[in-house]
């Protein structure tokens, strides 16, 4: 279950309400970073722990997925042999 709380100019969705931390929280603490590395950065600790799963999903929106960009492979694929 999640609250909308409206903010200025958007609407903030709480996905934890024992610590009133709303997705913009866990936004702003996005990156590399655990759900446990959240609560921490907002100066706060896990309750009831049903945030957990809405917390990862929100961080997971933030991660870089690999070879993003079609970046190019690496070793042998990148160099396939040539023909001649």
């Amino acid at each position: 279950m999640q609250f909308v709380r409206k903010t200025e100019g958007s609407a903030a969705v709480l996905v934890c309400l024992c610590n009133a931390l709303s997705d913009k929280h866990v936004r702003a603490c996005a990156g590399q970073c655990s759900v446990s590395e959240v609560y921490r950065q907002c100066g706060c600790q896990p309750q009831c722990g049903k945030c957990a799963g809405a917390i990862r999903d929100i961080l997971r929106e933030h991660q870089q997925p690999a070879n993003a960009g079609g970046a190019f492979l690496e070793g042998a694929a990148a160099h396939p042999p040539s023909e001649g």
